[in-house]
């Protein structure tokens, strides 16, 4: 038999990670907006954006352009008024995902369909705990680890799932990490 591995540098052992006050969220992977579900989550950004101001908290979205998606992740983002939550992002590079991980309270993973989401288990071997939408194809194995949160794949059932982060103290991030 012959097993190849999946190209991911694990993290040394896990050790306990600090949570961030105010929370710190974070989309990292392709900027495919229909695939990945980044219109569902802009969206709910704009939906949810006074609250997530007022707790002072922020969404990163990391990563390489894909078909123009980073022009209209931007204008997406200003139409929503989402500017104040949500920053847009250049890739994380393998060398500084290790400080990139260790920046960020919850992984988000919105996607509509997707077939092994390497950027999750990443996230998870680092101990951040993930947001994610059933297309994601680990959500029921991430839930029942009690790693993360499983929200409806829509603007409104992603924007509930963020506003359910506001409500989690530092120890159960911890605890889901």
């Amino acid at each position: 038999a012959l097993v190849v591995g999946n190209g991911v540098e694990l993290p040394a052992p896990a050790r306990l990670r600090a949570v961030h006050q105010p929370l710190r969220a974070a989309f990292m992977g392709r900027l495919h907006v229909d695939h990945k579900g980044l219109d569902l989550l802009v969206d709910a950004c704009g939906l949810i954006r006074n609250a997530w101001v007022s707790a002072g908290a922020r969404l990163e979205i990391h990563g390489p352009d894909c078909g123009g998606s980073a022009a209209e992740l931007r204008k997406r983002i200003a139409r929503n008024g989402a500017g104040e939550v949500v920053d847009l992002k250049g890739p994380v590079l393998d060398r500084d995902k290790a400080r990139f991980f260790n920046s960020i309270d919850v992984f988000l993973h919105p996607s509509r369909t997707e077939g092994h989401p390497i950027a999750v288990l990443e996230a998870l071997a680092h101990g951040v705990p993930c947001l994610l939408t059933p297309n994601t194809n680990m959500a029921e194995e991430v839930v029942a680890a009690g790693a993360g949160w499983v929200v409806e794949a829509t603007r409104e059932g992603v924007a509930r799932g963020l506003l359910k982060l506001l409500d989690l103290s530092p120890s159960e991030l911890e605890t889901a990490g």
